[in-house]
């Protein structure tokens, strides 16, 4: 933003946490990228606002400039100075240690965090090799040749079949029959022969059928 360039009241600045701003981005905590910061350079906190343009803008307008702190005491409203007396009047080192005591339980925090993903991400991934096992036992040459059948016997149960095939994966190559499967191509072409038959048998049917009605028409005619 180039209206705040050498302002001396507010300062918009990169930080390479990879590089020579290492240690900054240590110090404040930041252990993602990209982060945004914001607020007194003592204690800088996350933004979480927008991040268009336009929204970041306006916070800038909003809320950069100088703010309480202990070189801006007169900022400060009567609890956050009773804070800064407070601890200016600690020792040094309790009070370093007071710091690093909560900055610490932040870290655990964060570990802890870390460490429950790490260990639901191991179940899930379990949980999906015990499925996937459970499924190449199961869609077999078998299931292909009895669904065959079904169709063969049963026209009814196609319907059935055709949502239950629907809902299996269709990148799973157990899921579909073998076309080199022998058993499989032999159910194929015994259903395709059976077809055929019943196509012949109604055909001739029909044919002795009309040549027997014929005569008959050609007598009431008479």
């Amino acid at each position: 933003m180039a209206e705040y360039a050498g302002s001396t009241t507010a300062l918009i600045a990169d930080v390479d946490c990879t590089g020579d701003g290492q240690s900054l981005c240590e110090e404040h905590g930041v252990d993602g990228y990209p982060t945004i910061k914001w607020g007194a350079p003592s204690s800088l906190q996350d933004y979480e606002g927008e991040r268009e343009y336009e929204d970041m803008k306006n916070f800038a307008a909003e809320n950069l400039g100088p703010q309480c702190s202990p070189s801006n005491i007169d900022l400060c409203d009567v609890a956050q100075k009773t804070l800064i007396e407070k601890y200016q009047a600690m020792d040094k080192d309790a009070l370093v240690d007071q710091v690093n005591k909560i900055e610490s339980e932040i870290k655990q925090a964060s570990d802890d965090f870390d460490q429950a993903v790490e260990k639901l991400q191991e179940g899930y991934e379990a949980m999906e090799k015990a499925k996937e096992e459970k499924l190449k036992g199961l869609k077999t040459p078998s299931l292909s040749l009895m669904k065959s059948v079904i169709r063969l016997k049963n026209p009814d149960a196609l319907k059935h079949l055709e949502t239950s095939e629907a809902s299996e994966d269709p990148e799973d190559p157990e899921a579909s029959e073998d076309p080199e499967d022998p058993e499989a191509s032999e159910a194929s072409e015994d259903s395709d022969a059976s077809e055929a038959s019943e196509v012949s048998e109604a055909s001739e049917a029909s044919e002795a059928s009309e040549a027997s009605e014929a005569p008959e028409a050609g007598k009431s005619e008479l």
